[in-house]
């Protein structure tokens, strides 16, 4: 390997190299970070929306269900121009 020579602007260029793509890395994994937290924010809110809808989906079967076991003891009469 040659002697790096102190007065030579290019002497320590693979080292500023290095340094450009250490900075690089680490300010592509802080922007790795971010977007990783924004789509777990986004998964934890629509998971809060899914388990709304399955109770409010619940909430309507049951009152279906109820309606109809109201309704079983006797038809309904037909309708006026029947």
């Amino acid at each position: 390997m040659p002697d790096q020579n102190p007065a030579d602007p290019g002497a320590d260029r693979p080292a500023v190299r290095l340094e450009d793509r250490l900075t690089d890395l680490e300010s592509r994994i802080a922007f790795l970070e971010h977007s990783l937290d924004t789509v777990n924010q986004t998964v934890l809110s629509l998971d809060r929306a899914n388990r709304n809808f399955r109770q409010e989906c619940d909430q309507l079967r049951q009152r279906v269900e109820e309606m109809g076991e109201a309704g079983s003891g006797q038809p309904d009469p037909p309708p006026p121009h029947y």
